[in-house]
């Protein structure tokens, strides 16, 4: 009687599942199924969510870095502002009023315009980013400012539409884009002076960053404000904080 070979019997045929087509090798562990059209969209979703999550942390952080450019824009300027007044004893420069304005004499010392310009704005009006304290129209000793620390010297500012002539809140106020005027921002007592461009508006510090706005101060400290404490008061106030003069 012939003996069976050892181990499990084998058919000459090879079995339909698992085989592989002739002329292919199958990698170790490979796994020929695919994707269904359900898991597809479900990983989609699951993308989008997680990008509807993270955009408005990659804005904020976008908005703190042009925050950030714009407050060393600042910074530069009031390093400008101390050397102009070591060369001009103690004094600072005029204010918007003259016809050589502030920014005018501090272009000798700003070694290019961009220091001008605050990336938020459109390239437009770039140039006419910051204000300058609109009580200080003539040269100012510094001498004669009683508080440094507590009065405004440079500020974002944009000339803006509010909707009520006395409206102190700033989240309010809308830009307006075809308008330049002044290099300044006014304070609440002289808000409705200005009809510049047709319709009541004036130039004032404008909250670009976050809804906070740059603010730089005599003394040279660098701040953030909502801009409502600085506004809100008319010269002669106490809590005003930009006629200390």
């Amino acid at each position: 009687m012939k003996a069976k070979p050892c181990g499990r019997e084998t058919s000459g045929a090879q079995p339909a599942y698992g085989r592989v087509p002739e002329g292919r090798t199958a990698p170790a562990g490979a796994s020929h199924r695919r994707f269904t059209l359900i898991e597809l969209l479900v990983v989609i979703a699951i993308i989008a969510i997680l990008a509807s999550m993270l955009l408005p942390s990659l804005q904020q952080a976008k908005g703190k870095a042009t925050q950030a450019t714009c407050m060393g824009n600042l910074r530069q300027l009031g390093q400008c502002t101390v050397m102009y007044t070591n060369d001009w004893p103690d004094f600072l420069p005029y204010g918007y009023t003259s016809a050589v304005p502030w920014y005018m004499r501090l272009d000798p010392y700003m070694g290019g315009q961009e220091v001008r310009e605050c990336p938020t704005l459109d390239a437009s009006l770039r140039l006419y980013s910051y204000g300058w304290n609109s009580e200080m129209t003539s040269a100012t000793s510094l001498k004669s400012i009683l508080k440094p620390t507590e009065t405004v010297l440079l500020a974002d500012a944009a000339q803006v539409w509010y909707p009520t002539p006395n409206d102190i809140d700033p989240k309010t106020w809308a830009l307006r884009t075809h308008c330049h005027w002044q290099m300044a921002f006014q304070g609440a007592g002289n808000w409705n002076s200005n009809t510049c461009c047709g319709g009541v508006g004036s130039r004032r510090i404008h909250v670009r960053h976050l809804n906070q706005a740059n603010v730089l101060w005599i003394d040279g400290h660098m701040s953030t404000s909502t801009g409502r404490e600085i506004v809100a008061y008319t010269r002669g106030n106490p809590l005003c904080l930009w006629d200390k003069l």
